[in-house]
């Protein structure tokens, strides 16, 4: 029986979190409008220990399959692990939809107060003192700490904070590049005023003072033009130019926008590796940086640019991993580039004990690029285009004419 709006089973169903849909079907020669429901709950335990997670609304299968079991995992646990992103330098919000899912999202600052030192959380201890706003600090030891495009320096009493972390063993996160556009005032340059290097460079890694655009690139849309064009500025990374790294297995190709490249150096007890790197014609430039999508650039100094890299203690213990581009899973531009958010969550996953998603997750890469090849291989193939056919031709009439002059001679 089809519920109305009043009935209970939707009433039932709606304080649980789903919502009765609606969908014109056509029966018996006319168009009527059907309620319908479409979504599921994920229960364990009763009473008071129930754990729920509820998927309101089915809309793509092809997604079904990670939202189910994503739930499924997060009923099953006692406790999700703590990923937390630093705030209080200008940093940005990159949180996304599977993140949610599957961790304890917090917003945290640095104490180094009270003789206490760590990252803590505001929170209110009662509705009363939340309405004065009179908090308290509550401290949390998330797996992972993400730090997403800072524009103002830490302190040293900060910085030192998180190599403590870090030497307990913590992962840290770290998207930001020294020089990235003012999209307010469109394509202008701006220097990003952070002191991030005091920090990385203990680890091996250092974010240069430059952009890198790269032939492989990804198109821009924009409106006075009537179709995408190439824009050098958006460097495309292709699984051929990518490290060996358990987050990055089925990923075909990532987009890093207004990117700078990164410097790597030996550190006594930490082995450093480049994580992913810009094709073969990568450039950087420094000075008199035009980033239009009219601009002139040229390509004569091409070389493969680190742009993505990470540090990890030999003893077992922490891990830093840099990326140069902050935008890099920026809401802001993640619609063309879907493949970063999945690489980025599969990258939080692999590092905080949940790497049983990200094969599920990888199902749902759509961007498959074309693989590049060298020169000598490009005109070899072009080569045997053009003369392969004339070449077969020449041959299978060579053989059709012995063929006819073997038959003649024995009649």
């Amino acid at each position: 029986e089809e519920p109305d709006n009043e009935s209970t089973t939707v009433q039932d169903l709606a304080s649980k979190g789903i919502p009765q849909l609606q969908s014109e079907v056509v029966e018996k020669d006319k168009i009527e409008v059907k309620n319908f429901f479409f979504g599921a709950i994920v229960s364990s335990g009763e009473g008071e220990s129930e754990k729920k997670e509820v998927l309101a609304s089915i809309g793509a299968l092809e997604s079904f399959e990670y939202d189910f079991v994503s739930a499924v995992y997060s009923v099953s646990r006692d406790n999700k692990e703590a990923v937390a992103f630093l705030q209080g330098h200008g940093e940005k919000s990159v949180t996304t939809t599977d993140l949610v899912k599957s961790y304890e999202i917090s917003n945290v600052s640095i104490s180094i107060e009270e003789g206490k030192k760590g990252f803590f959380v505001a929170a209110a201890s009662s509705e009363t003192e939340a309405a004065v706003a009179a908090v308290e600090k509550e401290f949390v030891e998330p797996k992972t700490l993400i730090i997403a495009g800072p524009t103002s320096n830490l302190s040293e009493a900060e910085i030192s904070v998180l190599d403590e972390f870090v030497a307990k063993g913590g992962k840290v996160i770290l998207l930001s590049e020294k020089i990235n556009i003012d999209i307010e005032q469109g394509f202008v340059t701006k220097n990003i005023e952070n002191n991030i290097n005091d920090f990385t460079k203990k680890y091996g890694i250092e974010i240069n003072n430059d952009l890198v655009y790269d032939a492989s690139n990804s198109p821009i849309y924009l409106q006075q033009y009537l179709v995408p064009i190439e824009y050098p500025y958006w460097v495309k990374a292709v699984k051929d130019n990518f490290g060996d790294h358990p987050a990055l297995s089925k990923i075909e190709s990532l987009t890093f926008l207004w990117t700078s490249s990164l410097k790597l150096e030996d550190k006594e007890g930490y082995e450093v590796e480049s994580l992913i790197d810009s094709s073969a014609k990568g450039e950087s430039v420094s000075e008199n940086i035009s980033i239009s999508p009219d601009a002139n650039l040229s390509f004569l100094d091409g070389k493969k640019r680190t742009l993505s890299a990470i540090s990890t203690a030999q003893d077992g213990g922490g891990q830093v991993i840099v990326f140069g581009d902050s935008d890099f899973v920026s809401p802001t531009f993640m619609q063309p580039i879907a493949n970063n958010e999945i690489f980025f969550t599969n990258l939080v996953d692999s590092i905080s004990s949940s790497a049983n998603l990200s094969s599920i997750r990888t199902k749902n890469i759509s961007d498959r690029p074309i693989k590049e090849i060298s020169d000598s291989e490009r005109n070899y193939w072009k080569f045997f285009a053009i003369a392969g056919g004339t070449i077969i031709l020449s041959a299978y009439g060579f053989l059709r004419l012995r063929k006819r002059k073997r038959l003649s001679v024995s009649v």
